[in-house]
């Protein structure tokens, strides 16, 4: 009788450890066949995305997924944005790329562009998901049951008008500081032509007393801008520009200034979503009245400025690069020019370690604005006036490391505050230009 016992219990416990065993093998092999994705460029939309595409899995990095979502972003003419998402295979995808865009309105609500972009993600990913052994458990339904096929009447004609004002006032007992800026534009953008028309103001005042010291400084600048650029063909543009400009930082009263000049795009503009590598040469004649009378003992001149500028942008898989070159020089001065050089790259260097570095170094010979009036230690703090100088350079670096799990397909919102899913701002991808290798 105890030998049956023994006997009944090994067989019980046999069948147990199967049933474990199978119920642990199912729920692995049922892991295993989500399709394993790395979605890159809706940062602030990501655990919206995860929760609405849930039978994926979400990957931190992208050596270990199937399929590498990159998402970038640009303004369109009205106003709206325009959201290219590139589909990288990797893996058993390696070779199957997919492109699809998408346009967002100027009068989308975030939740609209939100939905609309994770319906893109979505589509993108059916072929992947199709290989994958998963297309037997999707259906589909058609919304647009009207099929609209008249083009709606711009009774605008593309024209696009910006009004914007940032007020920004402080007060203690030591003091006052009073800053804002406001601006108005206005632009029309076709695949021909572009028009800007830009007028700005800003101000930053600041009043403070001490027992020893009573100080007041006011800051203020102004201009407008024209531009107008023509569309030559896919490689050249033709561009003008004329503007008023006027500031006490720069001992400037008034400014006149206008110019003309090329720019040559080593790719086609209709690729500049995946990369751009532009040069561009200007003619700038400027009239300019000075505030106080300047180190050149001037109080008035005509200078000619000739610029050159060349910039490259692109994002790959392994992260994004922008570098950009001014250089800027008188002709009736030739001894006198400025060089300014500005770089930016986000490096990811292995999973969950990313690099980020921007820097960048100006070399200045031009400074002809200088006033010969000298300027209080107040001023120089709150850096109200322009000091003379012959370079400038700045530099950051960050860096940062995620690790765990390789997956993280699951939302919590507990303790949190809610999932951060529908932000008013959506800071998506802060670069333009995206490429792909």
């Amino acid at each position: 009788m105890q030998l049956n016992r023994v006997f009944l219990i090994f067989i019980l416990l046999l069948f147990a450890s199967n049933l474990f065993a199978q119920t642990s093998g199912d729920d692995s092999v049922s892991h295993s066949n989500y399709l394993r994705v790395y979605i890159d460029g809706i940062t602030d939309w990501q655990d919206y995305a995860k929760v609405k595409m849930w039978y994926a899995d979400y990957v931190r990095d992208p050596n270990s997924s199937q399929v590498q979502v990159i998402i970038s972003k640009q303004s369109t003419a009205s106003g709206g944005a325009r959201y290219t998402l590139f589909f990288l295979g990797r893996e058993n995808f390696i070779g199957k790329n997919d492109t699809l865009s998408y346009t967002s309105p100027l009068e989308n609500t975030n939740k609209q562009s939100r939905d609309e972009i994770v319906n893109e993600i979505q589509m993108g990913l059916m072929p992947y998901f199709a290989a994958n052994g998963q297309e037997k458990y999707f259906s589909f339904n058609y919304t647009d049951v009207q099929q609209r096929t008249l083009k709606s009447f711009d009774k605008w004609n593309y024209w696009i008008f910006t009004l914007q004002a940032n007020p920004d006032i402080s007060v203690d007992a030591s003091g006052t500081g009073i800053a804002g800026d406001g601006l108005i534009s206005a632009s029309r953008v076709t695949d021909d032509w572009k028009l800007r028309f830009t007028g700005d103001a800003i101000v930053d005042y600041n009043s403070f007393k001490t027992d020893t010291i009573t100080f007041k400084s006011t800051e203020l600048i102004k201009l407008f801008n024209t531009l107008v650029v023509k569309s030559v063909n896919d490689h050249w543009s033709t561009g003008a520009e004329a503007g008023y400009y006027s500031s006490t930082f720069s001992n400037i009263t008034t400014q006149f200034q206008i110019s003309a000049g090329m720019e040559y795009d080593v790719f086609p503009y209709n690729q500049s979503v995946n990369h751009l590598f532009t040069f561009r040469y200007r003619l700038q004649p400027l009239y300019t009245f000075y505030i106080d009378t300047t180190v050149y003992n001037k109080t008035q001149e005509i200078l000619f400025n000739h610029i050159f500028d060349a910039t490259y942008t692109r994002v790959e898989r392994w992260g994004n690069l922008i570098l950009d070159f001014t250089a800027k020089e008188y002709l009736n001065h030739p001894d006198q020019f400025r060089f300014d050089v500005v770089g930016a790259v986000d490096v990811r260097i292995a999973q969950g370690l990313f690099l980020n570095l921007l820097g960048n170094y100006s070399y200045i010979k031009n400074q002809r604005d200088v006033s010969t009036v000298g300027l209080s230690a107040q001023e120089i703090v709150l850096q109200h006036r322009e000091l003379q100088t012959n370079f400038s350079y700045g530099l950051s670096v960050g860096i940062s490391y995620t690790f765990g799990a390789i997956y993280n397909n699951i939302v919590n919102p507990r303790y949190e505050s809610g999932i951060l899913i529908d932000p008013e701002i959506a800071n998506i991808l802060n670069l333009n230009l995206l490429g792909k290798k």
